[in-house]
């Protein structure tokens, strides 16, 4: 939409921006990053809430004078002072008369690289924080999953914590796809749930594929795609990590935030650029991976909140 007085489409621009992070990133909120995060109104301070350290003590002697212990939540705070940049030329684009529709083209160009960056710091920082453990040598893709989720469920028994959603690499997704145990548990497990005969005939007389794949559930794990289940939990093919096999989360310690501070479009004139439009913005972010220093309510001896996996050595 033109406007006498200058593209209006900031808003319209914005709604891109985010869409299209959104579609891009491996930070889901509720499977891999805190849904509760909070946001100043000027999105200059962003932070979130974890529990404090339970009290709970054994051996009490039933009828004798209670220890009372403040309790309450600890706030953690996410540094928003660094992110990436959104910055292009509309050559030859009158800036007064300058269409929405082009504007998109470079936004969307422009969102795509900026949710790349984004992934690629908080894979960097996940990593970092994450405990490093081990899965059985030589065991299948499968196997050592499972083996994982169930030392992540043990290690943090005391704070009741559950993987909530995963990472898988690229190499190991694929080792996961030719696992023959694992299709094969998929397969029975389906068709268990709706009857061998019944499932099939469906499958024959359905043409969607979309529907097809939704027809069973927790099928997607035969297919090729970016967000599959493996033991209820959702797992999703991260390219940017390569050093560890898979990650387990639990989206309690992890905060990810984003914020659009500014989005700006402007005569590239007095730039240099006659007759050009100058699209300009900047995009917070912050990652926070919570460790038991972070944590007080985590075992102080076992417990994690983001655990990387690679093979044992034997």
């Amino acid at each position: 939409m033109a406007f006498y007085s200058g593209f209006n489409g900031d808003y319209r621009s914005l709604e891109t921006i985010i869409r299209t992070l959104r579609a891009k990133s491996y930070m889901v909120p509720g499977w891999i990053s805190n849904p509760r995060t909070q946001v100043s109104v000027k999105g200059e301070i962003a932070y979130f809430f974890i529990d404090a350290a339970p009290t709970a003590a054994g051996s009490h002697t039933l009828g004798t004078q209670l220890t009372y212990t403040v309790k309450g939540v600890t706030r953690k705070n996410v540094d928003l002072s660094a992110g990436v940049k959104i910055s292009a030329v509309i050559p030859q684009a009158n800036y007064q008369t300058v269409t929405a529709p082009v504007v998109d083209e470079y936004v969307i160009s422009e969102s795509i690289k900026a949710s790349n960056l984004l992934n690629e710091a908080f894979v960097t920082a996940a990593v970092a924080g994450a405990d490093a453990k081990t899965y059985t040598n030589a065991a299948t893709p499968f196997a050592a999953m499972l083996e994982a989720i169930g030392d992540f469920k043990v290690d943090n028994k005391s704070s009741a914590g559950r993987p909530t959603g995963g990472f898988l690499s690229s190499a190991f997704k694929g080792l996961l796809l030719n696992d023959n145990k694992y299709i094969r548990a998929t397969v029975q497990s389906d068709m268990l749930a709706f009857g061998r005969e019944r499932a099939e005939l469906a499958l024959e007389k359905e043409e969607d594929p979309i529907k097809r794949v939704a027809m069973i559930p927790q099928s997607r794990e035969l297919f090729d795609g970016e967000v599959f289940w493996v033991a209820g939990i959702p797992f999703i093919e991260v390219p940017d990590m390569t050093t560890v096999d898979f990650m387990l989360f639990n989206a309690e310690g992890v905060a990810h935030v984003e914020n659009v501070f500014s989005l700006a479009l402007a005569d590239g004139t007095a730039a240099g650029y006659p007759n050009g439009v100058i699209v300009a913005g900047e995009i917070g972010a912050g990652n926070v991976i919570l460790t038991k220093t972070d944590a007080p309510a985590l075992d102080q001896s076992t417990g994690y909140f983001v655990s990387k996996y690679t093979e044992a050595l034997a």
